[in-house]
């Protein structure tokens, strides 16, 4: 996956590797010469952070549409979540932390799989991903219309 939890967008890649003979490293993808690339070690404290961060950004931008009483995107109805195998219990030593941090962030319904590669968006295009969530929300066409007012109290 690529960093969800700040500005800045890369991808992840697996280190399958190592040549000795060339003394470097066999990545899971192609680098060009001269690509810069980082190192990262995929743990608990920064995929919790990560989940954190892109669910509150989710609740900001609802929250902010229904302060400004504009049109606004229609809330979610719904979420489907697709997890890297090398998630979930392993990743978080409990259960389903993905699925029930989508659920308690937009108090809709979860649905998903664990996948060995998930697609998503990273650098503006869809990408294969790894060692990755991708939550997408669904929702209508259309917002629904408000609800209506309440009815005025009974003179008394």
């Amino acid at each position: 996956g690529g960093g969800g939890g700040d500005d800045e967008q890369y991808l992840v890649r697996q280190v399958v590797g190592v040549s000795a003979n060339e003394q470097g490293l066999v990545v899971a993808d192609v680098l060009r010469p001269g690509q810069r690339v980082k190192l990262h070690v995929r743990d608990r404290e920064a995929a919790v952070k990560d989940v954190e961060t892109l669910m509150s950004n989710y609740k900001k931008k609802r929250l902010t549409a229904m302060m400004m009483g504009g049109p606004s995107t229609p809330p979610a109805a719904g979420v489907l979540l697709f997890s890297c195998l090398g998630r979930g219990r392993a990743l978080f030593n409990e259960a389903n932390y993905d699925s029930r941090m989508a659920h308690i962030s937009t108090g809709v319904p979860v649905a998903g799989v664990f996948c060995n590669g998930e697609i998503g968006p990273v650098l503006g295009s869809s990408r294969l991903l790894g060692f990755t969530s991708v939550f997408t929300l669904v929702r209508p066409k259309t917002a629904p219309p408000p609800p209506p007012p309440p009815p005025p109290p009974p003179a008394t």
